[in-house]
């Protein structure tokens, strides 16, 4: 447990993600602003399991929040700070003071997201690789990701081939950074396979339970 909690917290290529989440009209229904929440909970929350500790935030890790319904809107960036020096080894150790603060203050901004609008997914998308391709520009060491949560087909902004034209615009590094996406309720997963293998990513699907 040691050994996995000091790979995670200080040996592992920290990660940097932005988390675009779905906040049209129709996240309101089926439980679905629930299942976001819960989704966020997981990742800032206090799991002890084996999975629990690897899926969530880790020290070093650079957070934003990218909620959109008809426009991207409220970018909010998060960073988990690095253990201190009495934290290290192998030996576990409790998150510090400051480090629960900040996953209390991610849990907190996903209980105040309110549905409404409409799904304008790729601009978010689109917004979200400009942006980490910007931060990768400043702090390469780190492992970019972009993760976007949805339920609905896209009915505002760039649709698909727009996105994918104006995605082969973006500096080539920018292929570099994956879109992974995760599928709610009656999204058309057709089209968010096109979206990940243009971006080098994965649909997962949150609607089926192992």
């Amino acid at each position: 447990d040691g050994l996995i909690a000091a790979y995670l917290n200080e040996f592992r290529t920290p990660i940097a993600s932005t988390f675009v989440l779905d906040t049209s009209g129709s996240m309101a229904g089926g439980g679905r602003r629930q299942q976001l929440i819960d989704a966020m909970h997981y990742i800032a929350g206090a799991d002890a399991s084996l999975t629990g500790r690897i899926a969530r935030l880790s020290n070093r890790e650079r957070l934003w929040l990218q909620p959109f319904s008809d426009q991207p809107y409220g970018l909010q960036a998060f960073e988990v700070p690095a253990a201190g020096k009495a934290q290290r080894g192998v030996a576990e150790q409790a998150d510090s003071e400051a480090k629960q603060q900040l996953l209390a203050q991610v849990r907190q901004t996903a209980d105040e997201l309110r549905m409404k609008g409409g799904t304008a997914l790729y601009d978010a998308v689109y917004e979200s690789l400009a942006h980490m391709l910007e931060q990768r520009g400043k702090s390469p060491n780190y492992q970019y990701s972009v993760v976007a949560f949805t339920d609905g087909e896209v009915n505002k902004g760039r649709s698909l081939a727009q996105f994918q034209r104006d995605y082969q615009a973006l500096p080539e590094d920018v292929r570099a950074i994956p879109v992974f996406v995760v599928v709610f309720g009656e999204a058309n997963e057709a089209e968010l396979k096109e979206l990940v293998k243009t971006t080098g990513g994965r649909v997962f699907d949150a609607r089926r339970t192992p």
